[in-house]
């Protein structure tokens, strides 16, 4: 017996170019500073264009795929509730859940509506072409704008300009138009993801556009400058991985089609990542030394350097070779194994997003004089929203991802490389605030979207007595 699917009414050509135009945008200023009112109108005007689409098509998430979309409201329930009953600051979370979280519930309908357009079209391949077109660009922006403010802030002196603040790159944090690397690597990473998808599926099926080769193989060296310059580990170790995931899933099959597309394919993959590797490796003792690191870093019991940051009179232990640990290392694992206990004994959580690390190691350390993020967002969350909260996002990104094995291409793409990166990404980065979370949540919900099963309601649906065609 099979089950019925629902009807998917056909959402205009126009409406969908609008949508993704303002994602494009959206995604592209997400992470500068002083952008709001662009930000906002993006969510804004994207979400209220959305609610008719989402009223005509409501039907179609009464479906096993949309489970990731109903945790996310589960969350929302959970963070209402967490304000209400459980949390410790109450206008501290207040303020949080007035400000973030009602940015993070308008942005739901724009997710849904732009998923459920692109879905509407995805017969069309002249459509989705363009479709994909402009989202891509969305996606690759925050690196073309870090390379045009690299570019034109170093040659600026030389040309005696004076320039806005807005075009100015700066990695200082107390500076007000200034941008934390990791901000940087968790908005260009995806787009690295995407395009070692795209090169994957380009080999796969024989395709012989030059052009999209050269555009796609073209993000990973800009990209990684990008990550050269703000001296980001996280970025370049998440590069590699995409890239021998994306090499390795080349050969995955019996297929011997495109042996030498497959050959030159990996080959300047891996020679780009071992150039850059080598630039990254050569000057930067953090790599040496990482293993004596750990094994000191862990007995967070016996050395309690983490505590002080290395203020006088504490220091930084040292290691198994003689020297004192490298702060980074050191900090970054044993924050980890301070922030895992931390979740033991505060299951429900403390309740604000990115700074409950701090407030707990506080109460439970009150010596403790730097303890801020735990370098873990999955680790931040859950010390903030408890588990519940943690699993309720954890488990909506895995099913996301999962379900969107079976989302036509180019849309697969979007969840299993671009929602895949980031959530690797989120396991060894501080990135557990406002804009990354909502953008995080904002994926998912638009690749359980584009995974969902439906049917194309038919032109003569209402002239013929035949019954229309299903899709996927």
């Amino acid at each position: 017996m099979k089950i019925a699917v629902t009807q998917l009414r056909p959402v205009p050509h126009t409406l969908v170019l609008v949508l993704c135009a303002l994602f494009s945008i959206l995604y592209g200023v997400w992470l500068l500073p002083h952008t709001v009112f662009i930000r906002h109108s993006c969510l804004i005007i994207g979400s209220l264009l959305s609610l008719p689409v989402i009223f005509f098509n409501w039907k179609i998430f009464f479906q096993r795929r949309a489970i990731p979309i109903a945790l996310i409201l589960f969350l929302l329930i959970w963070v209402s509730i967490h304000l209400w009953f459980i949390g410790v600051d109450f206008a501290m979370q207040y303020a949080e859940y007035t400000k973030i979280w009602k940015k993070i519930a308008i942005s739901l309908p724009f997710a849904l509506g732009l998923g459920l357009g692109l879905l509407s079209n995805s017969t069309d391949a002249a459509k989705t072409k363009i479709y994909w077109r402009i989202l891509f660009i969305g996606f690759l922006s925050p690196t073309l704008i870090y390379l045009f403010k690299y570019w034109i802030t170093l040659n600026a002196g030389r040309w005696g300009l004076e320039l806005s603040p807005f075009l100015m790159r700066s990695n200082d944090i107390n500076h007000p138009f200034g941008i934390h690397k990791v901000g940087y690597v968790f908005f260009c990473l995806p787009a690295v993801a995407l395009a070692v998808g795209r090169l994957q599926n380009l080999i796969r099926s024989g395709s012989k556009n030059v052009l999209a080769y050269l555009i796609y193989l073209s993000v990973l060296p800009i990209t990684l400058f990008n990550f050269q310059v703000e001296d980001t580990r996280n970025g370049f170790a998440y590069t590699l991985i995409l890239v021998v995931l994306g090499s390795f899933g080349l050969w995955l099959g019996k297929s011997r089609q495109f042996l030498f597309r497959k050959l030159t394919l990996t080959a300047l993959l891996f020679m780009a990542i071992s150039y850059v590797g080598y630039l990254c490796f050569k000057d930067d003792a953090r790599w040496n030394t990482f293993i004596p690191d750990a094994k000191v870093a862990v007995q967070v019991d016996q050395f309690d350097h983490w505590k002080y940051c290395g203020a006088a009179p504490h220091g930084y232990p040292v290691n198994e070779l003689g020297k004192t640990v490298t702060q980074s290392n050191y900090e970054r694992i044993a924050w980890a194994v301070v922030a895992l206990r931390l979740v033991r004994d505060n299951p429900l959580g403390y309740g604000v997003m990115d700074l409950s690390f701090a407030y707990l190691g506080k109460l439970q350390w009150p010596e403790a004089e730097c303890l801020h993020q735990s370098h873990s967002a999955w680790l931040d969350f859950a010390l903030g929203y408890g588990i519940p909260g943690v699993l309720l996002l954890l488990m909506a990104a895995i099913l996301a991802w999962v379900y969107s094995r079976n989302t036509p291409q180019p849309w697969a793409d979007i969840g299993r490389w671009g929602l895949g990166s980031m959530m690797l990404l989120l396991i060894t980065t501080e990135i557990s605030s406002e804009v990354f979370v909502n953008a995080l949540i904002f994926l998912i919900v638009l690749v359980s979207t584009l995974s969902l099963r439906f049917s194309q309601m038919s032109s003569c649906h209402n002239q013929s007595k035949t019954k229309p065609s299903h899709g996927k």
